[in-house]
């Protein structure tokens, strides 16, 4: 069985350092929102039925928005990111009485692939977050 040489073992060594470990880590939460948030098609209606976009609901506007959440020490210190405001404000804007189909992606930033530098602990690491939903309010029958 052949082994690595020692000058390969040297580089692979230096190219995972050189890698990084920069990045982000946060907290979603929407605990103030004043208005019913699903990640299906279905919200509980008026009378407390379930009500589906289609049928019971109309799509009244889409919606998206980033943010770039930062933290530092390797993602030990995780920020907080509350969409409650954002959520409210783009429902209210729209007489909307509800969001479905909320979605939330995450996404490397391209300032945590710089080599070396993404080692040091207060180097700020970032994460790409992209919320997107529909805007709905119930159709009156």
């Amino acid at each position: 069985m052949k082994y690595l040489s020692r000058s390969s073992l040297i580089f692979l060594m230096l190219l995972s350092v050189g890698c990084g470990i920069a990045g982000a880590k946060f907290k979603v939460s929407a605990n103030t929102a004043t208005i019913p948030i699903s990640f299906s098609d279905g919200l509980i209606g008026r009378q407390g039925d379930v009500v589906v976009l289609g049928e019971s609901l109309e799509a009244v506007h889409s919606f998206t928005f980033e943010l770039k959440p930062t933290s530092v020490m390797y993602g030990t210190t995780p920020s907080e990111v509350e969409l409650s405001n954002a959520i409210n404000e783009v429902v209210s804007k729209h007489e909307g009485g509800g969001i479905v189909q909320l979605a939330i992606r995450s996404e490397n930033c391209p300032q945590n692939a710089v080599p070396f530098v993404t080692m040091l602990p207060f180097y700020p690491g970032c994460m790409k977050l992209t919320v997107s939903g529909v805007v709905v309010r119930e159709i009156k029958k």
